[in-house]
């Protein structure tokens, strides 16, 4: 899950350099967790 944990960093960086508005790194962060929660989600787990 480090992929995650560096995209949720790098996100966080933008955010301290004000590179983007909050809306955009929201917008950005939201798709980030739903993918880790699809991606941890046992459901999706393959048999």
């Amino acid at each position: 899950m480090y992929a995650f944990d560096a995209e949720r960093q790098y996100l966080y960086d933008l955010a301290l350099e004000h590179r983007f508005d909050t809306k955009t790194i929201y917008k950005l962060y939201s798709g980030i967790l739903l993918a880790e929660s699809l991606v941890l989600d046992p459901a999706n787990q393959a048999e």
